[in-house]
């Protein structure tokens, strides 16, 4: 469940920011307990009317509210940071603050939120590392490689496939949006029987995570068999591949990600 817990945050954000702020019964647990960073001061908010109340005095306060997240599985919890964009009423006055929480889950629900104004603080909490949180990349490219539904659902709606530096034939050297690259894929991969992709060496590069593969398959209809080893530099954003480059070989990918051999 730790992906879907990902995508209801995700959906309510994304939401929250379009001004849907009716709070989503459905996603919250009815003993939620939700502790802003005020919340030292100022206390928590418990239980839907809490959740209610919240927004009720967000509103009041600010006529711009819009969060820019990214997210993180952590089991039946979700990492989120990154910022919010605040205008206040009345006065006009506009600022960004930093800020970094964890959701907890129940039943499929948010039972606990707590807002730590940090990412390194909400790590902290969960008793994680940022070493830890580009390690959950590597995994999500374990589960693309092993699935292409699970690559399908990894891919950002407006992911840029860019195969400029290893052009492959018959495909063009760039594919910008999920629809597009999806559809350059089976066309490709429909050109052989008996395909297949194993991931022979990852390297986490932070945001990105370096994929060194073996390609395999037989021609359709000639039945000739190929075989070729190749690099791939995976980017992500919000646990979404943003940035999919493809390259001759390690080197090249290590040199495109910043590093060295």
């Amino acid at each position: 469940m730790s992906r879907e817990n990902v995508e209801l945050v995700r959906e309510m954000q994304d939401g929250w920011n379009r001004g849907e702020t009716a709070v989503r019964r459905d996603a919250w647990h009815p003993d939620v307990e939700f502790l802003p960073l005020r919340s030292a001061t100022e206390g928590e908010y418990r239980g839907l009317s809490g959740i209610e109340a919240f927004v009720t005095d967000t509103l009041a306060v600010f006529e711009k509210f819009e969060m820019n997240y990214e997210y993180a599985e952590l089991g039946d919890r979700v990492l989120a940071w990154g910022s919010i964009h605040l205008r206040a009423r009345g006065s006009g006055l506009e600022t960004v603050i930093e800020t970094g929480g964890l959701f907890d889950f129940r039943d499929g629900k948010i039972v606990r939120w707590e807002d730590f104004g940090s990412k390194e603080k909400a790590l902290e909490a969960a008793g994680l590392s940022e070493q830890a949180m580009s390690q959950e990349n590597v995994e999500l490219v374990r589960r693309g490689i092993q699935s292409v539904e699970a690559f399908w659902a990894l891919l950002d709606e407006h992911v840029v496939w860019d195969l400029r530096a290893y052009p492959v034939l018959d495909l063009d050297g760039v594919y910008v949006g999920r629809d597009a690259v999806i559809e350059a894929c089976r066309h490709y991969w429909g050109t052989w029987d008996d395909y297949r992709l194993d991931a022979e060496e990852l390297i986490d590069a932070g945001s990105s995570v370096i994929v060194v593969v073996r390609e395999r398959g037989q021609g359709k209809g000639s039945g000739a068999p190929f075989e070729q080893r190749f690099a791939q530099v995976w980017t992500f954003d919000r646990g979404r591949i943003i940035r999919w480059e493809l390259f001759p070989d390690k080197a090249a990918a290590l040199e495109a990600a910043g590093l060295e051999e």
